[in-house]
């Protein structure tokens, strides 16, 4: 009898938590609104799925998986989920530190010996940070030339990387998304285990932490049953979309929805003798001028209007995807898609605000600063063009309707709402900008994204006159010898334009005497000239590979 009594009252507490785990009726129609256009003919979709108080309380599927034979998505089906898959490769790194095999702040060098000796060391931490300051391999590679559609590989990292002698900026100065050190991770893995880290991740994490259905893919050709196809969307309609990139640990992971809620279970209710390794997978670090970096091993961990968050997403080929975990609710929400137009971040954040309405920190909204009223003729105070030197770019000011815009092109700007001595709120951005201006200075300067890690420093500038001739010193064949690439300068009916074998022509514009800014992948061109004017090369940036050498051939 006793027993029984026991028996009972286990299934008891264990239908209670089940059932006050579960949404309302209400909850699920309204996440089911979300998606539901998802599931109109020909159309592809994903999967959707909820983890509250360690239970699934939703988990649905939407739309094709594939397109042609009309076959639908089921909530066993496998997404590749791209960066997510940054934080299972930090993991391996992880499990190695606390099982004394490498350590975390070991120098890359000890295990990558092909790379060059850079004048700053840089740590297995920094890759894990995003703070290295390496260049980033897709960055370099569209550099040298390649398309999107070229297959990518770890030996193609390798071989690039070996040649690199200069980085970004140095390490620990800057957060900058790079998948390189994340590529470098499974090869260190690799180094220090002597497997294979397709076969070591599952075998000394997904199979432990049950994630059965989970596994890095280097070979996208392969056929594995139970994965969906992807698609782009177009103006007619869906396309095909290959993942041409075929190298793993920053990306490539092929999950399912139970799958990945499992994972993200453990930042609530990690999985017994995981409780260390998950709680640093959250660990955060500071920057050289001690400014916090909020992307911690893998993780990204910020909030949504006051609810703390633990979130990561990814895109490859059609692929989209977003996963994170609200540790004070514990709960954790995934979504998995296979067309790029899925818009998977906002339709998570409608999901977030339905199922946690109430946070407990309420952040400051924007609408706290306080506009102030300027005259016209105080306005004009600020117009003009200011240039990003470290960026290679310029903005500019004007004055239009009693409104100060902030120009980005022809048919990009934002307007500037005064809120304080020489202080002003940009309206219509995702998150908040605040432009500082200093006009006691011999050139009026300003600062964009004042409250933010990574301001923009800009200092007022005269623009070339697109009327003067071009310094025939900036025309001819720029050569890099890290990429083994050439662009050619030249002029065209009376056009400036750079030229490249696979790219074709791109026009191109002297902003400045000796900087040119042209189309993707060099975009931003600093030119080199010596004493005598003779120009030895440029510098060439696209955001994640900076100041690029190319000399300047005879």
């Amino acid at each position: 009898m006793r027993l029984m009594k026991s028996i009972i009252l286990l299934a008891f507490i264990v239908l209670t938590k089940t059932l006050g785990a579960q949404l309302s009726t209400e909850e699920s129609r309204k996440i089911d609104a979300l998606f539901n256009d998802w599931n109109e003919p020909m159309h592809p979709g994903g999967v959707v799925g909820v983890l509250k108080g360690g239970e699934t309380v939703y988990a649905k599927a939407f739309g094709l998986a594939n397109i042609e034979h009309e076959v639908k998505n089921e909530i066993s089906t496998l997404f590749n989920i791209a960066s997510i898959s940054k934080q299972f490769t930090a993991m391996g790194i992880i499990k190695l530190h606390l099982d004394g095999k490498l350590s975390i702040d070991d120098e890359i060098h000890v295990y990558l010996d092909y790379l060059p000796e850079f004048e700053h060391p840089i740590t297995i931490r920094h890759l894990m940070h995003h703070t290295s300051g390496l260049r980033s391999l897709h960055a370099l590679l569209e550099m040298a030339g390649w398309r999107g559609d070229d297959r990518r590989t770890g030996d193609d990292l390798s071989r690039f990387m070996a040649k690199q002698q200069e980085l970004n900026f140095r390490p620990g100065d800057e957060y900058l998304y790079c998948n390189t050190g994340y590529m470098m991770m499974a090869e260190i893995i690799e180094q220090v285990t002597g497997d294979d880290f397709i076969e070591w991740t599952k075998e000394e994490l997904f199979k432990p932490l049950g994630m059965s259905n989970t596994y890095f893919e280097s070979d996208y050709s392969q056929i594995v049953p139970g994965n969906c196809d992807s698609y782009y969307a177009g103006k007619n309609g869906f396309t095909k979309a290959i993942e041409y990139w075929a190298y793993i640990g920053s990306g490539n992971a092929h999950t399912t929805l139970a799958d990945l809620l499992k994972w993200y279970g453990n930042f609530t209710q990690p999985a017994s003798g995981w409780e260390k390794a998950f709680e640093l997978l959250k660990t955060r670090d500071t920057l050289n001028n001690g400014k916090l970096n909020n992307y911690a091993f893998g993780v990204m961990m910020d909030d949504v209007e006051g609810r703390n968050r633990i979130q990561h997403g990814g895109a490859i080929g059609g692929y989209r995807s977003f996963a994170c975990a609200y540790p004070e609710s514990d709960i954790s929400i995934v979504l998995l898609t296979n067309f790029s137009s899925s818009n998977v971040r906002s339709r998570i954040e409608k999901i977030t605000k339905l199922l946690i309405p109430n946070p407990a920190i309420i952040t400051e909204p924007r609408s706290a600063f306080k506009p102030i009223s300027l005259r016209e003729k105080e306005l004009k105070k600020y117009q003009g063009d200011y240039w990003n030197e470290r960026k290679g770019f310029s903005r500019s000011l004007v004055v239009e309707n009693d409104t100060l815009w902030y120009v980005r092109s022809s048919s990009n700007r934002s307007a500037l709402i005064p809120i304080g001595n020489d202080r002003f709120d940009m309206l219509g951005t995702s998150q908040e900008l605040i432009l500082s201006f200093d006009l006691k200075g011999e050139k009026r300067s300003m600062i964009v994204g004042i409250t933010s890690n990574d301001p923009g420093y800009f200092e007022e500038f005269i623009p070339r006159d697109e009327k003067t001739e071009i310094n025939p010193e900036y025309l001819g064949e720029f050569y890099s010898p890290e990429l083994e690439t050439s662009y050619f300068v030249r002029m065209k009916d009376n056009k400036l334009e750079v030229y490249h074998s696979r790219y074709g022509s791109n026009p191109a514009t002297m902003k400045k005497e000796g900087v040119m800014n042209t189309g993707w992948p060099i975009m931003n061109v600093q030119y080199d000239v010596n004493d005598s004017g003779e120009v030895l090369g440029f510098r060439a940036s696209n955001g994640r590979a900076r100041d690029v050498w190319f000399q300047k051939r005879d």
